[in-house]
C-alpha cells in the first residue's frame, strides 16, 4: 500500500515537472512567433 502511495506521488511530481517544461517550451514558441510576425509587419 505504500508503495502505491510513493508510485502516485512520483508520478504527480514527474506530471508537475513536465507541465512547467511544455509550458516554458510554449512561451518561448510564443516569443519566436511574435518577433517574426514584428518582422514581417515593418
Amino acid at each position: 500500500m505504500i508503495s502505491a502511495a510513493i508510485a502516485v506521488l512520483v508520478m504527480a511530481f514527474l506530471g508537475v515537472l513536465m507541465w512547467q517544461l511544455f509550458k516554458g517550451t510554449l512561451s518561448d514558441a510564443n516569443d519566436n512567433v511574435n518577433d517574426q510576425i514584428n518582422q514581417i509587419g515593418r
